[in-house]
């Protein structure tokens, strides 16, 4: 990926209903909706205990319904970015009249994250997704430029 540019086809794989994380320093971007942050509030606290996390190799989108009643998380992302600067995104699909997603989430952001990583000429970006499988995997899909 240290070549890459805009518009390159990138070649990934869908693991439905299945997660093996590897903690190590690579850069990762961690996609989650509901109760889908839960694997990755774990891949973090390992990452942390490892000393594998800061605001350069990691990125955290998370989406859910409402912030007030859905976003059970909140603490740790707020602790995870006060302490190591690793940017969090969120989308509270159901508090504005268009809703939003994690893949208007990507959309929007493709710039901070495309500079986060790609143009430090990190070679293994790891993307882990996880959420609701009928339609996540699609979406994103559908996000990709």
């Amino acid at each position: 990926m240290e070549n890459l540019k805009q518009n390159d086809i990138v070649s990934y794989e869908i693991n439905k209903g299945f997660c093996e994380y590897n903690v190590d320093p690579r850069p990762k971007i961690l996609i989650s909706t509901g109760t889908g942050i839960a694997p990755h509030l774990s891949l973090m606290q390992e990452l942390g205990l490892s000393g594998f996390i800061n605001s350069q190799n990691l990125i955290v989108i998370f989406g859910c319904r409402f912030s007030q009643s859905d976003y059970i998380c909140k603490n740790e992302l707020v602790t995870l970015k006060d302490k190591f600067g690793v940017p969090i995104f969120t989308a509270f699909s159901r508090e504005q009249k268009d809703k939003m997603y994690v893949q208007h989430i990507l959309e929007s952001q493709q710039r901070q994250i495309m500079s986060n990583f790609i143009e430090k000429n990190f070679k293994d970006i790891e993307i882990y997704v996880c959420g609701n499988s009928k339609f996540l995997p699609k979406s994103i899909d559908r996000s990709d430029n």
